[in-house]
C-alpha cells in the first residue's frame, strides 16, 4: 500500500510541474483595454501622421479616428479643393476666422508664364487701342459723327469695330488676369480652424 501511495504522489508532482497557468482574458481583470484611438495614437485622416507638434481638431462631426485632421493640412485642402463642407459627415467645418500667412510662407504661384503672358497681351490690346483712339481724332472723327451729325464713312466703321474688339479683348484678358490674382491670394490665407464639439 505504501508503494502504491508514493507512486501516485510522483505522479501528481510530475503532472502539477507540466502543466502551464493558462492566461485569463483582460475582462477578468476589471480593467479595460486600452484604446487604438487614445490621444496619443491621435492620426491626421488626409495625411496619415500623427500629432508630432502640430495642432490637430476635430472641425467637423465626424467621430473616432476620422475625426481627427491638421490644422494645416485641412486649409491646403480647402484652398485646393474650395469645399466648405466635409465630404463624410456634409457638415460645415468650424472655425474662428481667416487670417493670411506670413509673406515668408507665401508659395510661388504655380502659372507664371501664362499670368505674364495674358499681362503682356492686356498691354498690347491697350497700346493697340490708344493707337487707334488718337488715329480717329486726326481723321476727326469725333468732330464729324458727333458734333457735326454727318454720316459715318466705312473707314470710320472699320476703325470703331476694331477699336471694340480690342477694348472686349482686353477686359476678358483683365478679368482673367484678377481671377488668378484673387485665387492665388486665397491660397495663401490661414484658415483658423477650431473643434466642433468641445
Amino acid at each position: 500500500m505504501s508503494s502504491k501511495s508514493t507512486s501516485s504522489k510522483k505522479s501528481v508532482n510530475s503532472l502539477s510541474s507540466t502543466q502551464v497557468e493558462t492566461p485569463k482574458p483582460k475582462w477578468m481583470f476589471g480593467i479595460s483595454p486600452i484604446s487604438s484611438t487614445s490621444s496619443t495614437n491621435r492620426c491626421c485622416r488626409i495625411c496619415q501622421m500623427s500629432e508630432d507638434g502640430i495642432s490637430m481638431v476635430r472641425p467637423c462631426d465626424c467621430s473616432g479616428t476620422v475625426g481627427d485632421v491638421h490644422v494645416e493640412c485641412l486649409t491646403k485642402w480647402v484652398n485646393m479643393s474650395g469645399k466648405k463642407d466635409c465630404e463624410i459627415c456634409k457638415a460645415t467645418y468650424a472655425k474662428s476666422g481667416e487670417v493670411f500667412k506670413p509673406i515668408r510662407k507665401w508659395t510661388r504661384p504655380t502659372h507664371i508664364f501664362s499670368s505674364l503672358y495674358s499681362i503682356l497681351l492686356f498691354i498690347a490690346f491697350i497700346l493697340l487701342s490708344l493707337y487707334l483712339v488718337f488715329l480717329m481724332n486726326e481723321r476727326c472723327f469725333y468732330d464729324r459723327i458727333i458734333n457735326q451729325k454727318m454720316f459715318w464713312r466705312p473707314d470710320d466703321t472699320g476703325r470703331a469695330c476694331v477699336l471694340a474688339i480690342l477694348v472686349t479683348t482686353a477686359l476678358i484678358n483683365l478679368l482673367a488676369i484678377a481671377a488668378d490674382f484673387i485665387k492665388y491670394l486665397k491660397s495663401q490665407r490661414e484658415i483658423r480652424f477650431i473643434n466642433k464639439h468641445e
